[in-house]
């Protein structure tokens, strides 16, 4: 898969399951890959704002800030 992944190119692959305008989460329901590792992914979510917190899922929360030239990671 493309790192420039284009949801529009894969609706009929993904279905959505929330769009807040800021925040858009899909589902995958072909085996599509992951840019990153190359292995099917569960679930796409795509981020307009520059950062994010994901509340704690295993008990540790993560936040991510996306800068000029990066994104950076921060657990708690």
């Amino acid at each position: 898969m493309d790192p420039e992944f284009d949801v529009h190119d894969h609706r009929h692959q993904l279905k959505q399951l929330r769009d807040s305008g800021e925040t858009a989460v899909f589902e995958n329901r072909d085996d599509l890959t992951c840019p990153a590792c190359s292995t099917p992914f569960v679930r796409l979510m795509i981020v307009e704002t520059p950062t994010i917190s994901f509340p704690p899922t295993d008990g540790n929360r993560f936040c991510l800030v996306r800068r000029a030239d990066d994104v950076v990671v921060f657990r708690h």
